[in-house]
């Protein structure tokens, strides 16, 4: 692979498969298993949309990982090697902003509307 692409972030076409079961488990710390089934569902056809990764995490109020974090040193790696990323699987959800979790969800009185993404990130 020619050097002038090393550090470019390349995408995969599509989130691998093992992307949504992961997204599954963690939406059912947050929702019942039907609401997880549909979001599951609607993101697989939901279309591919590119975002700058500050404004991702701006938006979730993140803070960035720092490098040496397991995960982030992974993808840099894979980054380096010239390796494709799988992008990344959200929902946008529309709720009161101080809606803690709590358990159980069904008395939080907390209504959400959820618009699943698979995005693409730049810098």
């Amino acid at each position: 692979m020619p050097d002038d692409n090393k550090g470019e972030v390349r995408w995969l076409p599509e989130p691998e498969d093992q992307d949504y079961p992961s997204a599954a488990d963690y939406l059912s710390l947050l929702e019942s298993d039907h609401v997880v089934a549909s979001v599951v569902a609607a993101l697989k056809d939901a279309p591919i949309q590119h975002r700058k990764a500050k404004d991702i995490l701006r938006a979730a109020r993140l803070a960035l990982l720092p490098e040496e974090n397991a995960h982030v040193a992974s993808d840099l790696k894979k980054i380096k090697e010239g390796k494709k990323l799988s992008p990344i699987l959200m929902v946008r959800e529309t709720w009161p902003r101080a809606c803690p979790l709590r358990w159980p969800m069904a008395i939080t009185g907390c209504a959400r509307a959820t618009t699943p993404t698979r995005t693409r990130t730049f810098p």
